[in-house]
This record gives C-alpha cells, structure tokens and sequence, in this order.
C-alpha cells in the first residue's frame, strides 16, 4: 500500500475513533481500532482499494469493536497460565 493510501486509512481510523468515542466508547484508541479490524473483518487481509477499507472502517459500529476485542481478550487470556493473573487476585505474597 502506497503512502498515500496509509495515510487516508490513518485519517480514517482517526475520524472514526472520535466518532465511536462520543458514540459510547470514550477510551477507545486507534490502535484498537485497528486491531479490531485487522483481527475481525479484515482478518484474510486489508482491502486492496482504499475506498473499500476506508468504508470498512466508517461502517464498523461499537457493538462490532467491543465484540471483537472481547473474543480477542478471551482468546489471548485462555492461552495464560493462573500465575499470570496474581496482580489481579491480590498480589503476590512476597510483596
């Protein structure tokens, strides 16, 4: 993807992030955003025509990123070990 077009697409994650900010989803970074994307829709690959990947990304809703971020945290999280989770069950004793 040429410069040009990287830049419209961070252009648009930018807009789009500011619009599901005030659409419910006031934390929301571009670099979820983006995973979100990557990791749901664009799974297979982003779009070769910018047009299409920049309506892509003005189409996806709020319900579209939490749910892909939610399976995604679940996924990464099932792949961890108990021990791992200590700083969320207390601490460690030794602290």
């Amino acid at each position: 993807m040429d410069e040009a077009a990287n830049n419209s697409l961070q252009y648009a994650l930018l807009m789009r992030v500011n619009m599901l900010r005030r659409e419910g989803l006031p934390r929301l970074s571009v670099d979820e955003l983006s995973k979100a994307l990557t990791q749901g829709k664009w799974k297979d690959g982003i779009p070769s025509h910018t047009s299409i990947a920049v309506g892509d990304i003005m189409a996806i809703t709020a319900d579209d990123v939490v749910n892909t971020l939610t399976r995604l945290a679940l996924t990464e999280s099932s792949e961890l070990r108990i021990n791992e989770f200590d700083d969320l069950m207390g601490g460690k004793e030794d602290e």
